[in-house]
């Protein structure tokens, strides 16, 4: 599928997509909620569709991206804590 098959609408919306992306520096499950879209579709719109539509783009993209996997055990981490605290916190009132 090249850049001319490409239905315009999908092109607006991986742009958008990836725009938000690293302007929030968000997440994938983040952006997928601000477009409306699944995370697979967000996910196979960065990684698939925007070298297509706009390689520079796609690079710093691809760059967020790495980031965000080499960070999520962090943020696993991280939620857990706070489920946890929360749940302690629960318990106590």
């Amino acid at each position: 599928m090249g850049v001319r098959s490409m239905d315009y609408d999908i092109k607006e919306r991986v742009l958008t997509t990836a725009r938000i992306f690293l302007n929030n520096r968000s997440t994938v499950r983040e952006v997928a909620k601000l477009v409306d879209c699944s995370k697979s579709t967000v996910h196979k719109d960065l990684t698939e569709r925007l070298p297509e539509i706009n390689y520079k783009l796609y690079e710093e993209v691809k760059n967020l991206l790495e980031y965000n996997k080499s960070i999520r055990h962090l943020r696993g981490g991280e939620a857990t804590r706070r489920r946890f605290l929360e749940a302690k916190k629960k318990s106590n009132e």
